[in-house]
C-alpha cells in the first residue's frame, strides 16, 4: 500500500538465497562499494557530479577491476577508460 517495499534497497530478491550470503540476482540493487571484481553492472543512481563527468552516469555499464576490503579505493572501467573512485563516493552510487 502506498509504494511500500519499492525502495532502492531490497531486502530479499525472491529467490532461494543462503543466509548470510548477498544475492546478486538481476534486479537487486546495492552500493558500488559492495560490487564483485570482474562483473559488469548498470548504474541506477549517481548523485556525485565529478563521477558523472567521468562517464559514470545513470544507465551506463561499468566493469569492476579491483575492489578489496582493505583498500580505500575501487577501480572501475567505463568503456576503454579506467578510473579510481574512493569508497566513500562508491557507497553513494547504486548499481544493479
Amino acid at each position: 500500500m502506498f509504494g511500500r517495499g519499492r525502495g532502492l534497497f531490497r531486502k530479499k530478491c525472491g529467490g532461494n538465497c543462503r543466509p548470510k550470503q548477498r544475492c546478486r540476482r538481476r534486479g537487486y540493487r546495492f552500493p558500488l562499494s559492495e560490487a564483485e571484481v570482474g562483473r559488469r553492472y548498470s548504474i541506477i543512481l549517481n548523485p556525485d557530479k565529478k563521477t558523472i563527468e567521468m562517464g559514470i552516469f545513470n544507465g551506463s555499464i561499468i566493469t569492476v577491476h579491483k575492489n578489496e576490503f582493505s583498500d580505500q579505493n575501487i577501480v572501475v572501467g567505463v568503456g576503454n577508460s579506467r578510473y579510481i573512485i574512493p569508497k566513500t563516493i562508491a557507497e553513494k552510487i547504486i548499481v544493479q
